[in-house]
Parts: C-alpha cells; structure tokens; sequence
C-alpha cells in the first residue's frame, strides 16, 4: 500500500498484555496486542516449500494498525494520518473493501476502524 521498501514489520498478538519491539539486522519487528475478536478475522495461510504461514488481508492488516493508533478526532485528521504519517496512496485506500472493514469494526470496538469505514464509503 506505500510506495517504498519497509524495514519494520508489526505483528498483531492477542492476550499477551504487552509490546514487545526487537531489533534485528533484518528489520525492527514490533508485536502489539488486538482484541481476540479481531485476530482470527482476515487472515490467510500461506505456504512457501514446507513452511506455513499466517498473513492478513490489506484490510485487516490496516485495521490492525489503526487499532493501535490514539483516537483521531474526525475522518479528514484519519485521511491525513493515512496519506501523510502512513504514507498510503488515495488510489490504494480506494481498491479497499469497504464491507470486510465493516465486518471487521464490530470485532476491533474502535473509533479508528468505524472511521475508516466511513472514509472508505465516500473515497
């Protein structure tokens, strides 16, 4: 969803009460609690040769993120937060499903998610 190389990777978590952060040669992996409603939701099992994997869907992965995020104010100051600290495109933010946000919000209890659905309507 942005346009340049990431070298940190967040990891949701449920249960476990605590963020962890580890700096590594590869990258700075961070781990972060969500609600154990949400963490089942979106999520993809992948296989490369003998290993699994688990991923989220943009979605999810979004909500996850925004999830940790102090409530912002209204969906323009969302917008923002998205486009400019996020660094996601508008045209990537609009090739979002605005029903699996819809479906993921109930799980999250998150003004940030309910905004993002309705940024996501009028995008």
């Amino acid at each position: 969803m942005i346009p340049e190389a990431v070298y940190t990777v967040t990891s949701a978590t449920f249960e476990k009460k605590k963020k962890k952060k580890f700096e590594t040669a590869f990258g700075t992996f961070t781990y972060r609690d969500i609600p154990s409603e949400a963490f089942p939701l979106g999520i993809r099992l992948l296989q490369e040769g003998e290993y699994f994997y688990r991923i989220a869907e943009v979605e999810k992965a979004l909500c996850d993120q925004l999830y940790t995020v102090s409530p912002l104010p209204n969906t323009k100051e969302l917008f923002l937060h998205l486009t400019e600290n996020l660094r996601i495109e508008e045209s990537e933010l609009k090739k979002l499903d605005t029903l699996k946000v819809c479906e993921y919000s109930a799980a999250y209890h998150s003004s940030n998610i309910k905004k993002l659905y309705s940024l996501l309507r009028r995008l």
